[in-house]
């Protein structure tokens, strides 16, 4: 049985800390939109990394091995279509999921994304409850 904590305890009305469901990679220069995407996610239990251009993210990914990735399409330096590129050129990325964040119609990417396995698109503008959906 657990021990009921003293009304003047500082931890006293705490509840437990939640469980860090994934690590997630976000990779948006827009940082407002970075911000966002972190401060729903890291309510959801995630735990966060952000980049703010395409190398740092793929810095990132040989830093922390998140499980997933969001990022955006139209990255600075290296774009979100070249990083899925040498991302997925590691057999060791195999397993990461992407997902790209897009504001282009549905078939107008200039590549074929389905050659770098599993990936999936997120258009932009979103909502919290899409970007909920997305991890579980």
């Amino acid at each position: 049985m657990a021990r009921k904590l003293p009304s003047n305890s500082p931890m006293h009305g705490l509840s437990a800390r939640k469980e860090v469901r994934r690590k997630v990679l976000i990779c948006d220069e827009e940082r407002n939109i970075a911000r966002l995407m972190q401060i729903n996610l890291e309510r959801m239990g995630h735990e966060v990394v952000v980049a703010t251009d395409g190398q740092r993210a793929m810095d990132a990914v040989q830093e922390h091995s998140p499980d997933a990735l969001i990022m955006d399409v139209i990255e600075p330096g290296v774009d979100g279509y070249e990083m899925l590129r040498k991302l997925r050129s590691n057999p060791k990325n195999m397993g990461l999921q992407v997902f790209l964040l897009t504001t282009e119609a549905t078939g107008a990417h200039p590549i074929s994304i389905d050659e770098f396995g599993p990936v999936k698109i997120l258009h932009k503008p979103f909502d919290s409850a899409q970007l909920s959906g997305l991890l579980d």
